[in-house]
């Protein structure tokens, strides 16, 4: 009995690789819809880094500002009609637990390593996943993207030719 106890704990410790949170996959795009309101977030995932974005962002819309708003006014994603968007960032990551190795590498460390590592990433092979998320309405505030329309996926065509810029 004692044996068996032994096999099933190694076995489960072999196998104690497992995700608590995934991060959203993304292949080229989403079309996120708020809840409580009648319009969507066209959604993709940037690779890039801050700087970039910004001297790529402002030169695709043509932004003539010394930084990077949020929320701006264009005509460049459908013409002749000024567009407001409002663009933000998010991040996210895999989160994973690992009983085996923890146990091994915790195991491992000295008690001065344990004590010189207080400002350390916990998690140095942590892979981080940055999305933006662009809303685009009228001067009325009604959203653009959601109603499937020829103008809707113009717009949407824009966009993607700003994610393949960015990116």
């Amino acid at each position: 009995m004692r044996k068996i106890f032994v096999l099933i704990l190694i076995s489960f410790l072999f196998q104690s690789c497992f995700y608590i949170h995934k991060a959203r996959d993304i292949e080229v795009y989403e079309l996120d819809q708020i809840k409580n309101e009648n319009s969507s977030i066209f959604v993709f995932e940037y690779t890039g880094n801050r700087t970039n974005f910004e001297k790529k962002s402002k030169s695709f819309f043509k932004i003539k500002t010394s930084y990077m708003p949020q929320y701006f006014t264009t005509d460049q994603l459908f013409p002749d009609e000024n567009l407001n968007v409002f663009i933000y960032s998010s991040r996210d990551k895999d989160v994973m637990v690992n009983l085996l190795g923890f146990i091994i590498k915790e195991s491992l460390k000295s008690d001065d390593e344990n004590l010189n590592r207080k400002n350390e990433d916990p998690h140095p092979d942590t892979t981080y996943y940055n999305y933006l998320h662009v809303q685009v309405t009228d001067d009325d505030g009604k959203d653009v993207l959601s109603p499937p329309s020829m103008k809707s996926k113009a717009i949407i065509n824009k966009l993607l030719r700003y994610k393949n810029y960015l990116n």
